[in-house]
């Protein structure tokens, strides 16, 4: 009787556990399933526009995880595209909602700001053709020089296929950009990429959530440098 005794007190004990750890989890996914969405907007032209979000999300995964992912939604003459790519893996949310929930909530905000910074920084990138910067800083923060110098090649590969998603939404914002420059300005189209450039990557710290590129797609470029 008294081993069947233990027996039930252990499996009551477990049951315990295992519900106060769901009720944390859940708890968890509530409070950031309306998490705090980043949001800024680049309006290329009349008939085109690239609204580029960010936020921060629980993972059910094993252990649990958090994913910052960005967001790119082009809007082009009434067409709406959208494309995704995860920037960074973090549980510090996580950690912190255990102790401190609107701290949770500001360092998810964080995370979330953290990957937007990042995506406009490599869209300027691409328009100032920093190249080599590209693809360092790609291969580092995904860790594909890690797997190389580990001889992982599962981290290695994953890291390229992080790669390649982040180099998607970043390409599609570049490209459509800078073939409507390059046709409103065929004679200096390379200079003003430049300028807009490092206007998008102070931008996106910026209380303003609009980038309106028409207000200085045809101004000469001395008085585009002031603005």
């Amino acid at each position: 009787m008294s081993g069947s005794n233990s027996e039930v007190c252990i499996a009551r004990a477990l049951l315990i556990g295992c519900g106060r750890i769901l009720f944390f989890f859940k708890e968890v996914v509530y409070m950031f399933a309306k998490g705090p969405v980043i949001r800024k907007t680049i309006i290329v032209s009349d008939d085109l526009q690239i609204e580029v979000s960010a936020r921060w999300y629980f993972a059910a995964t094993t252990p649990p995880d958090g994913i910052s992912r960005v967001t790119v939604r082009i809007s082009d003459r009434g067409k709406i595209r959208r494309l995704q790519a995860i920037w960074s893996f973090s549980d510090a949310p996580i950690q912190i909602h255990r102790y401190d929930p609107k701290r949770a909530r500001q360092d998810a905000e964080l995370e979330a700001r953290w990957a937007l910074r990042e995506y406009f920084h490599f869209l300027s990138l691409a328009l100032r053709r920093k190249t080599m910067s590209l693809l360092e800083e790609s291969l580092l923060h995904f860790r594909v020089y890690r797997g190389m110098q580990d001889g992982d090649s599962w981290q290695l590969l994953t890291g390229l296929e992080f790669v390649g998603e982040w180099a998607q939404i970043v390409r599609i914002s570049y490209s459509l950009i800078h073939s409507h420059i390059a046709l409103i300005r065929p004679t200096d189209y390379e200079e003003f990429l430049r300028i807009v450039a490092e206007k998008l990557e102070r931008f996106v710290d910026e209380e303003s959530d609009t980038f309106d590129l028409r207000a200085i797609a045809k101004k000469p470029i001395a008085e585009v440098v002031l603005m």
